[in-house]
């Protein structure tokens, strides 16, 4: 299982860094889910070669948790009406949130099969 969720934490890492330069256009929050994505990653591979540290894992899930909660935040505020409804929305913004959106639920999937690797459940 471990192995898994190491695949899907580089295919979200793989996602994350080019919305990362999404920070370029104001949104910090994008480089944010860049850097949980990474930690999150960097924190499977300690797990699997530490043999299996539980609290590798629980930290895994953390990252999974704030990548997923910043990327909202970064769609929710790419597609929001707000100062955005007196212009009109550049291609870039309108592709970095189609991108935020997929990202999404990759990173809440990270996050349960790394719950599942840090209980110990399918290994």
């Amino acid at each position: 299982m471990e192995w898994v969720a190491l695949g899907l934490w580089l295919f979200v890492v793989m996602l994350a860094l080019p919305l990362g330069l999404g920070a370029v256009y104001g949104r910090f929050s994008l480089a944010l889910q860049a850097l949980a994505a990474v930690c999150g990653f960097g924190l499977v591979v300690l797990y699997i070669v530490l043999e299996g540290q539980s609290w590798l894992a629980w930290a895994a899930v953390g990252a999974g948790a704030v990548g997923s909660l910043v990327v909202l935040v970064a769609a929710r505020n790419l597609i929001s009406g707000g100062d955005a409804a007196v212009r009109m929305k550049s291609s870039t913004e309108e592709l970095v949130a189609t991108l935020a959106g997929v990202e999404l639920p990759l990173f809440v999937t990270a996050g349960v099969l790394t719950v599942l690797v840090a209980l110990g459940i399918g290994t």
